[in-house]
């Protein structure tokens, strides 16, 4: 239905459990996902792996409880895997003073814990890292990730899309292409991106690499 509706891109898989919406077997990196409608770029929430257990530092609660010594961890292991990091918030996250409402124990402290120093960690992270938009990803990093290994990873939704589970392909249907065919495929999707965003949409360049770390925030 994403797709349908006209995007070319998402960016609302938590690769690792959770209570709510965590797809544990999805990749780690930006894949494409198979639907009826055609391919739709997918760029997963950033997770890492402590004692390997796939985990998050960077959004919502996690975020919150997470400090900034051990997000500078998680932005560091990211980096020396040449992942990008991912950003979420959620409005009610950087407001201290919202009604609680009356929940259980646990479910208060999942939703109430350390509102306050949300803020302050999202002002840290826009002054130390460079950030960039959605659409700047592709530019920055899709694009030279993809055209350097020759290879785009692509997902199939399983057949019960209500367990919202991802079947990876075989690995003889994986997609390779060579960088000049998957160049002008590309080229087509960001063009695709600039029609949708209009205004908002960056200047293309066919030879951007990617450099650094990337911070993506959504709020």
């Amino acid at each position: 239905m994403i797709k349908e509706s006209g995007y070319q891109y998402d960016s609302s898989v938590f690769p690792a459990s959770r209570g709510h919406g965590g797809i544990a077997d999805a990749p780690l990196t930006p894949y494409f996902i198979e639907t009826q409608n055609g391919h739709l770029l997918e760029i997963p929430m950033s997770i890492v792996e402590i004692f390997g257990r796939r985990t998050s530092l960077f959004g919502g609660g996690y975020l919150r409880l997470a400090n900034k010594l051990m997000i500078k961890w998680g932005i560091n292991k990211l980096r020396a895997e040449g992942r990008p990091l991912i950003v979420y918030l959620h409005p009610r996250e950087i407001d201290p003073a919202q009604p609680h409402l009356p929940l259980s124990i646990p479910r208060q402290f999942k939703c109430y814990v350390n509102l306050n120093t949300t803020l302050p960690k999202l002002k840290w992270l826009c002054e130390n890292y460079t950030q960039y938009t959605m659409l700047e990803m592709v530019e920055n990093y899709i694009r030279s990730f993809y055209l350097e290994s020759k290879m785009i990873p692509v997902m199939r939704l399983r057949n019960n899309q209500t367990s919202g589970k991802l079947s990876p392909e075989s690995e003889e249907s994986t997609y390779f292409f060579d960088p000049k065919i998957f160049r002008s495929k590309l080229l087509l999707v960001e063009s695709a991106m600039a029609d949708f965003l209009g205004p908002f949409s960056s200047t293309f360049s066919a030879e951007t690499k990617h450099s650094g770390i990337e911070a993506n925030i959504k709020v």
